[in-house]
């Protein structure tokens, strides 16, 4: 059986030290990237956002965050199964 560790009494008059808090100027940040992006960097990026875009304009189901379950038949089938889904990915998960 263990022995019950020794009790310290505190010592109020002991305080810990205070960190000393940077100054506003002091503080740098540290991934700071002064770099200018290049012309590839930039057409790049315009490209992306327009497919981002046309994605979004031309979906058949809507641009929503959420959807409604009646929207796709497939639905009614995974919440029906959901036991046995979880139980194939549990059994996965041992492997």
């Amino acid at each position: 059986m263990a022995e019950p560790a020794e009790v310290v009494p505190h010592d109020s008059s002991v305080e810990p030290p205070v960190p000393r808090i940077a100054a506003a100027v002091d503080l740098v940040a540290s991934n700071e990237n002064s770099a200018e992006p290049g012309l590839l960097t930039r057409k790049a990026v315009a490209v992306l956002g327009w497919i981002s875009r046309k994605n979004l304009n031309c979906s058949l189901c809507g641009c929503d965050e959420f959807f409604e379950p009646q929207a796709f038949p497939f639905v009614a089938a995974l919440e029906h199964n959901w036991t046995l889904i979880r139980g194939e990915v549990a059994g996965l998960m041992m492997r």
